[in-house]
């Protein structure tokens, strides 16, 4: 039997429903959606543990990833990730704005399209302008989430058919929590 246990910090509660994990913190509240056959979560005291009734080399890596995301979890109701893209043109100048449900990208390498993503209401984003460069700023509790919008934005400015030593111009993801 595998069994591994998480300690919940002071200021964090834990709540099992079904198959789903809640856990609220300051920031606001995760919840996901845990579900693997002979794999069992029990909240007990201020303690979450993950077990499974199999000593398999699949069922072990499963409870390390489910272990994983509730640390994310966790951490994430306390404190926000936060990933940050640097916006980098230096043939065609990209007008970069922010409404309130989305990032749209106009003027990419000259182009007449508009590119966008549409942001969900758990993503924080802002616009930063430092020492002559602007930066995005994707913030969110959920890590998932927060990476994967950070990722879509990274690849609105792909240059398809473009010689990447030359064309640089796009938005990386330069730090990463």
């Amino acid at each position: 039997m595998i069994e591994k246990k998480i300690l919940l910090p002071e200021d964090v509660e834990a709540k099992a429903e079904d198959c789903d994990i809640i856990i609220k913190g300051k920031l606001g509240e995760i919840r996901r959606s845990f579900s693997y056959p002979a794999l069992n979560i029990l909240l007990k005291d201020k303690e979450i543990i993950v077990s499974s009734t199999k000593d398999k080399k699949k069922q072990k890596a499963i409870v390390g990833s489910w272990c994983a995301r509730i640390k994310n979890m966790i951490v994430g109701v306390n404190k926000p990730y936060e990933y940050k893209l640097k916006i980098v043109f230096s043939h065609f100048p990209m007008k970069i704005t922010l409404e309130s449900d989305r990032i749209v990208v106009k003027n990419y390498l000259g182009g007449k399209g508009v590119r966008e993503v549409q942001i969900p209401p758990d993503i924080e984003l802002n616009m930063v302008k430092e020492d002559n460069s602007d930066y995005v700023i994707v913030k969110g509790i959920n890590k998932e989430h927060a990476g994967l919008y950070a990722a879509k934005i990274e690849r609105l400015c792909v240059a398809k058919k473009k010689d990447r030593r030359v064309f640089q111009d796009g938005i990386y993801i330069i730090k990463k929590p």
